[in-house]
């Protein structure tokens, strides 16, 4: 049997026993949504899904008229040119396909990339020699426990056509991308690799049933597999666990054409249980059906071996709380949410007082209180700081010169040391001087980085006053050293410009 694992076309192994705590309400819907109903759909009910199929087809055929109604009135009512305004209605990729979700992406999701160049490479380069040999199972006819056991990784890697790494590469981005930053490198990668397994080994199971039910020992040597949708669709069931809360963007055919689709946001919970129910169906006519093409079986085993996994690595906890963040900032958005999304942000700011998105939406809520407005902004830029400076730096650019006087001298003297480095004289200064006037191991280095900058806005007259007031202070000898040096320089520079003054 030749089977594809094509997404595109349709399409730690629990050790023990997973506590009862696991499944909590934080899942019990997510699981309901997208295990629990499909199974029952498409192991009793199939021609549904073919019925909601068919109905997001004609839907889409009959929006078509919506579609150029809107972009011709946003075209003629905005600033912005045809195909700007077409770019936000049709989108250039395939129908049928998951392609993003609504969840921030925190930095470049680098592995994900990797592992979708690495996908297209051997796509491009491998001879097809072997990957019949790294095929799952080896197409080769070697079935020996060790090769066996290689190929249910090596398959992942592997595609029979460009249309289906074309689709399975779509799906690994809008997924990949939004858990990896979510999970670590560590967990992303192990449960890439494990999902693998995961989904060979019960295609392996379900195929030793279907030998023992047809009586034919030779489907064991007619079965091979390739393609990532295995692994993909452990990353689906994952993404139902730690990003239940999440709209994902699938695309819909216009006109009915290979290329051009329009997109729509969807519940992710509905439409990833959509695609399960779509391969339990499949999955019961491949059992049925030993010349299909499609690896269901696979599809089912990677989306299972998935939840299992996040279940495993409690990835619900990690969800539940930002779940709450996402739900806020929606209601932030809308008219009339604000006091229901205040009321969230505090909840979160209770078990984690350093959430940025939190303590942005409060110094928004208090920007007609300077006092208030003042407090927010010290919490957050503190919170910003610990994460990435120059992010703080920013922080402190938008809001110049505001709030500076609430910050402590050692931020301050940061920031200004930073501000000089860029040139960024007039903030600098502000930011030493008022770390010059606080107290502590900074205010003698501050004094002598603000002596600096006033040189560098031709003001020597006030630098040779900050170098007499920190000398006048009695600093550490190598301050003292530094002070008197530039001292010396500056008032030997401002002779020499008033012999030259004079004898003009």
């Amino acid at each position: 049997m030749g089977t594809l694992d094509a997404k595109s076309d349709g399409s730690y192994i629990m050790a023990g026993r997973i506590a009862g705590s696991a499944i909590n309400k934080t899942v019990f819907w997510p699981l309901i949504g997208a295990v629990v109903l499909p199974v029952l759909i498409g192991l009793f009910e199939p021609e549904a899904i073919r019925l909601v199929w068919q109905c997001f087809y004609w839907a889409a055929f009959y929006s078509v008229p919506v579609i150029i109604f809107g972009v011709v009135y946003m075209w003629a009512h905005s600033d912005e040119g045809f195909l700007a305004v077409l770019g936000k209605f049709v989108r250039p990729v395939p129908a049928g396909m998951i392609y993003n979700s609504d969840l921030k992406k925190a930095g470049t999701p680098a592995v994900t990339i990797s592992l979708i160049v690495a996908n297209t490479l051997l796509f491009l380069l491998t001879p097809e020699e072997v990957v019949d040999w790294l095929c799952f199972l080896p197409y080769s006819g070697d079935l020996s426990v060790p090769h066996v056991l290689l190929t249910t990784v090596t398959c992942a890697f592997f595609h029979s056509d460009f249309g289906h790494l074309f689709g399975n590469m779509v799906f690994l981005w809008a997924f990949g991308a939004t858990l990896e930053s979510r999970l670590g490198t560590g967990r992303y990668l192990a449960a890439y690799f494990l999902c693998s397994i995961i989904s060979s080994l019960i295609c392996l199971n379900l195929l030793v049933i279907q030998v023992m039910v047809y009586d034919e020992p030779l489907l064991l040597l007619q079965y091979w597999s390739i393609g990532a949708s295995g692994v993909i669709s452990g990353l689906m069931g994952l993404f139902v666990i730690r990003c239940y809360f999440a709209r994902l963007s699938f695309s819909l055919p216009i006109l009915f054409n290979p290329i051009f689709s329009v997109p729509v946001r969807i519940n992710g919970i509905i439409l990833i249980g959509f695609f399960f129910a779509k391969d339990l169906a499949g999955s019961v006519e491949q059992m049925a059906d030993i010349e299909g093409m499609i690896d269901y079986w696979g599809h089912v085993g990677g989306f299972l071996g998935g939840i299992a996994l996040a279940l495993v690595f409690r990835l619900q906890d990690d969800g539940a709380g930002e779940a709450k963040e996402v739900k806020a900032e929606r209601l932030s958005e809308t008219v009339g949410g604000t006091t229901e999304a205040s009321e969230l942000y505090t909840t979160i700011l209770e078990t984690d007082p350093e959430n940025l998105t939190a303590l942005k939406h409060f110094i928004k809520l208090r920007r007609y209180n300077d006092d208030e407005e003042g407090a927010w902004f010290v919490k957050l830029l503190f919170a910003t700081m610990k994460r990435d400076f120059q992010s703080g730096v920013r922080l402190v650019r938008d809001y110049y010169p505001k709030h500076l006087s609430l910050l402590s001298g050692d931020i301050l003297f940061r920031v200004g040391v930073e501000l000089y480095q860029y040139a960024d004289y007039e903030k600098a200064r502000l930011c030493l001087e008022l770390a010059a006037g606080k107290n502590g191991p900074w205010q003698h280095k501050a004094m002598l980085i603000l002596s600096r900058t006033y040189e560098a806005v031709d003001n020597p007259d006030r630098a040779l006053v900050v170098l007499q007031e920190l000398l006048a202070q009695g600093p550490e000898e190598i301050f003292r050293r530094q002070a008197m040096k530039r001292l010396m320089e500056l008032q030997q520079q401002t002779n020499i410009l008033s012999v030259s003054t004079s004898a003009a």
